[in-house]
């Protein structure tokens, strides 16, 4: 912390709250990845399901991560476009849309298709969601509250194996017919709805990340939130020093780099939401990156 005591020590409650629900699509990430493997035998019967082989099992399962790639790919470049918060939206909407449309499925590419669509979700969450906890957080609480992503998905592995338990407990096996004259199978894949709606209407509380804010010229919000959420006294000196306070560069090919951040501007050097994993050129004076493929977005940054 510098001099003048710009962030607070202590963490404001609100930013833990605001870090805790960015961390949400962590939850949804790691429950839609895991909940199918209570499932995988019972889709591939030709009584409860479509009557797989072993290949069309695998791929049918797998599908998801088609959607996964080309999510995290375009996750930077669509929230440059449209912010972080309203694609961390449209990644639960996919989620719910994918949990009811995959238990309902009629047939096996029905099926395939809506494994992709949630696969997207999986993507843009695992790219935006600790991109946005990062551009919010003060420097010295980076680190930990981008944990909070990671907590997250481990969390959403767990409560997927305690509720495909609890529904193989309550209608003895996933190919048995359970609620409504659906298979069990069904209703495990259709409650990963709950979580996704959850995500959704939770995400109409999440400020703008400053970064976005001040990118698209909107100043004075940006200080607002970096007052009321980082508890920067000095919102508007830490704004005018951003990097993002000039019009960004963008490179399809570079790492995710900006200025290196100070005690003076702990703000200064956050992450871009458009992730990446590479090595960052020596000429820079640092690098975040996130463990995801995509377009970069980068901000100007001196030379050492």
């Amino acid at each position: 912390m510098n001099q003048n005591n710009e962030v607070p020590t202590k963490l404001h409650a609100k930013l833990i709250t605001v870090a805790t629900i960015g961390a949400v699509g962590g939850f949804l990430f790691g429950y839609d990845t895991s909940v199918i493997n209570g499932a995988v035998d019972a889709i591939a019967s030709p009584d409860s399901g479509f009557g797989l082989n072993a290949a069309m099992s695998g791929f049918s399962v797998s599908s998801a991560m088609i959607g996964c790639v080309v999510g995290a790919w375009f996750a930077g470049t669509l929230a440059d476009r449209i912010g972080r918060v309203h694609v961390m939206q449209l990644a639960a909407a996919l989620f719910v849309f994918s949990a009811l449309f995959t238990g309902l499925a009629s047939n096996i590419w029905v099926f395939v298709i809506f494994r992709i669509v949630g696969g997207l979700g999986v993507g843009f969450t695992s790219a935006i969601g600790p991109a946005y906890i990062s551009e919010i957080s003060p420097s010295s609480r980076r680190g930990f509250l981008t944990g909070f992503q990671q907590m997250a998905i481990a969390l959403g592995i767990v409560a997927s194996l305690v509720v495909n338990d609890s529904y193989l407990l309550g209608s003895g096996g996933a190919a048995v017919t359970f609620w409504a004259g659906l298979e069990t199978w069904r209703w495990m894949l259709m409650t990963t709805a709950v979580p996704g709606v959850i995500m959704f209407a939770l995400t109409f509380a999440l400020p703008e990340s400053p970064r976005y804010l001040v990118m698209k010229g909107k100043k004075a919000i940006a200080e607002k939130v970096l007052l009321e959420v980082v508890g920067d006294r000095n919102a508007s000196a830490t704004v005018e020093r951003s990097p993002r306070a000039s019009k960004a560069r963008r490179s399809p090919r570079s790492p995710i780099c900006a200025a290196r951040p100070s005690a003076s501007n702990p703000w200064y050097g956050s992450a871009s939401a458009s992730p990446c994993s590479s090595r960052c050129p020596a000429r820079t004076s640092s690098c975040s990156t996130i463990p995801a493929c995509g377009r970069l977005s980068v901000s100007p940054s001196p030379r050492l």
